[in-house]
């Protein structure tokens, strides 16, 4: 939807509305968003909807790792709001909740910068990605060239950071003395 030139039911420019809704939110000034939330609602069902995709992308790059169930929350709102008519009360109470509950939420933009450095970067340096060691395993025609199998794969390219321990086990190094014992086991 483009919004150059495009009026709300009051006069106001609509594209000043959207950027005013999403630095509100980011400043938690709830009921001035909810205001120009409003506005924009009440102007069209299109305006609406385009409110409701600009909350959905606040969610990660103004909210982020702030608040990492934004997005969700927030996605699940728009699909209630669906199941009202445009123009009932109820449907922009969802509206409302919605910028109520983005106001609210610990914010964090490093979503958005991250994806704006690595954007750069890559328009800079099409060639610039060097991939380490460890993505070369048995599951790729380099890693397999390179001798690699499972004993690789347990002892390398299978780590996670951080890893969360959920129970006390030992199934890993008994596979992997299993694996050790077969000479390194097939593909899995």
């Amino acid at each position: 939807m483009d919004l150059k030139g495009l009026k709300t039911k009051h006069g106001y420019q609509a594209e000043e509305l959207i950027s005013a809704l999403q630095k509100l939110i980011r400043r938690a000034e709830t009921e001035q968003a909810a205001t120009v939330a409003m506005e924009c609602c009440m102007s069209s069902e299109a305006l609406e909807d385009f409110v409701w995709k600009r909350l959905k992308a606040i969610c990660v790059e103004d909210i982020g790792m702030g608040q990492p169930q934004a997005a969700p929350v927030i996605d699940s709102l728009d699909h209630f709001r669906k199941d009202f008519d445009y123009g009932e009360s109820d449907r922009w109470m969802f509206t409302v909740h919605a910028v109520r509950y983005l106001c609210l939420c610990d914010k964090n933009r490093d979503s958005c910068n991250l994806k704006s450095l690595i954007k750069r970067k890559l328009e800079s340096d099409p060639k610039g990605i060097e991939l380490p060691d460890f993505v070369y395993d048995m599951h790729t025609e380099k890693g397999r060239a390179m001798g690699r199998g499972y004993l690789h794969f347990l002892d390398e390219a299978s780590q996670v950071i951080p890893e969360v321990q959920v129970e006390e086990n030992t199934w890993k190094q008994q596979l992997r003395a299993l694996m050790a014992e077969n000479q390194e086991g097939h593909h899995e």
